[in-house]
């Protein structure tokens, strides 16, 4: 479930509430992304043989840019997920 700030500060009970549980499974999602995109990284082998053949270029170019773009979208989730409980962490 993706967060959003009026979910967030819906009331000061049950904000504390689902913010803790929201965190968490941003932490978790987060995680796991960004081990998957270091590993595409650092073990590019492991995953050039799931790169479809009516791709154009070479998988490797695929792997490590889908690893790149995993890193990245756990950056944007990150700063997500800190912007929408700064009201909660500040009070």
């Amino acid at each position: 479930m993706p967060l959003r700030l009026p979910q967030l500060l819906s009331g000061p009970d049950r904000r504390a509430a689902r913010s803790g549980a929201e965190a968490a499974r941003a932490l978790r999602l987060g995680a796991a992304l960004c081990g998957t995109g270091v590993l595409h990284l650092v073990r590019p082998a492991l995953f050039d043989g799931l790169i479809p053949r009516s791709l154009p270029g070479p998988p490797r170019a695929w792997t490590l840019g889908s690893g790149a773009a995993e890193i990245g979208v756990t950056n944007g989730r990150a700063c997500a997920v800190v912007t929408a409980s700064w009201p909660i962490i500040a009070s």
